[in-house]
């Protein structure tokens, strides 16, 4: 062979390796925005492996779905709803860029209200944990988790639930609603000291909401009070948590006035709904002085420049000489602004320099205000009233006529644009 001859033999060679390494790039997802075809066979697989599985173990998780059907690189499922079209077995709908299971709902997940297409709606998944079946319940005075889901809800307005407060009442048309129809005994807890999930309540209300496909908050109704220390709810943002345990508040209570009834769990149901689902903060006042005043969607810093344009004429609260004060009689005669007062908080009197009942705001937007005490000291709130986060309340307020604060309102509203695209 001449020397031509032998140049052009190993051009030929290396045309025909550089071919075959972008082949396996491609085929392995190396170049960016390919799906990894390895990927896609081990999602497949373990669908296969789902399905077989839960022939005999019906309630089977198949958590394998949730690394086999995710890209490791970007955390991302492979397609819309890949590991929810996994958990169901539909081994024949995975592929590359499959559209087949974007609506998937197990069978588990039972529609309460459905207003159209996931990918156009809000879906909140209800999960029971802890509760009894209908046999057990026919002999014990609570309600069937699907009867207190759907008080609680309260679709056509008819109690004070969900969709009874604004902005969620003009926004129904907006949301859908779906039960799971499960029998576990997860016995969730309390968040641990530093919000930690405890018993790992979070992660498995996640995996158990995608047995309906996408979705948007979840809801863990509890009937179980040994790990929540008799506390009737608790949410978690970062995941849009919720859990209420309204066991020991099913009871509808009369107070004073035969006409005014309330159910407690009802309102702690709004209250921590509002906190996962739109991420507000509580709207009174603790003994907590935040770094970032304003971190909080409906909360702001002295003068509430979010939703007033205007200069605060009164003076800013001295947060914290107040509370260096242990004494009940020093606290009362403390010639300090705002005046120091002597407040109960969590069974315990401490000295808080609070002026909640001033309006601090100036120009504000109507119906607006700036009152101190929005979780912290030196975070201040849209409403003086009584809300559903919070305010000057006395206990014995009309559920009927309580609502968000008029800034907690607007934040919902945004949340609900966002998610629904209108």
């Amino acid at each position: 062979m001449n020397a031509q001859g032998s140049l052009e033999y190993m051009i030929i060679i290396a045309v025909v390796l550089a071919v075959s390494a972008i082949v396996i790039m491609y085929t392995t997802g190396i170049v960016g925005g390919q799906k990894s075809s390895v990927s896609i066979s081990s999602c497949k697989q373990a669908a296969i492996d789902c399905k077989l599985s839960q022939m005999s173990s019906p309630n089977d998780p198949c958590l394998a779905c949730g690394t086999s059907c995710v890209n490791s690189a970007t955390n991302q499922e492979l397609f819309n709803n890949a590991v929810g079209c996994c958990k169901a077995g539909k081994f024949e709908s995975i592929y590359a860029d499959s559209t087949e299971c974007s609506d998937l709902k197990s069978e588990l997940c039972v529609p309460l209200i459905e207003n159209g297409p996931s990918s156009e709606k809000v879906d909140i998944i209800f999960i029971p944990d802890d509760y009894m079946t209908d046999e057990e319940l026919s002999s014990i005075d609570i309600l069937s988790f699907k009867t207190r889901a759907t008080k609680f809800i309260d679709y056509n307005a008819e109690g004070y639930g969900l969709f009874s407060k604004e902005p969620f009442k003009s926004n129904k048309n907006l949301f859908n609603v779906y039960l799971l129809n499960i029998k576990e005994d997860k016995n969730c807890q309390i968040p641990d000291e530093n919000g930690g999930d405890q018993g790992g309540c979070m992660l498995w209300a996640k995996e158990k909401a995608e047995l309906c496909g996408s979705f948007d908050t979840v809801v863990v109704l509890s009937n179980d009070l040994s790990g929540t220390g008799g506390q009737s709810g608790y949410a978690f943002t970062a995941l849009d948590f919720a859990q209420v345990t309204p066991f020991i508040h099913d009871k509808e209570i009369a107070l004073g006035n035969p006409e005014i009834y309330i159910n407690p769990a009802v309102k702690t149901f709004i209250h921590e709904f509002g906190h996962s689902f739109g991420g507000l903060k509580d709207e009174y006042s603790t003994l907590k002085i935040y770094d970032d005043p304003a971190q909080y969607p409906n909360c702001d810093s002295f003068g509430c420049p979010k939703w007033c344009s205007g200069s605060p004429v009164l003076p800013e609260p001295q947060y914290t000489e107040c509370s260096k004060i242990t004494d009940e009689t020093e606290c009362k005669n403390a010639a300090l602004t705002p005046s120091c007062q002597w407040i109960q908080i969590y069974g315990n009197y401490v000295c808080m320099g609070t002026n909640s009942n001033l309006n601090f705001g100036v120009d504000c937007l109507d119906g607006y205000g700036c009152y101190q005490g929005c979780e912290g000291l030196n975070d201040y709130r849209s409403m003086f009233g009584c809300n559903i986060l919070g305010g000057i309340c006395t206990g014995n307020e009309d559920l009927n006529i309580l609502e968000f604060s008029p800034r907690a309102i607007y934040v919902l509203e945004q949340k609900l644009k966002s998610l629904s695209g209108f």
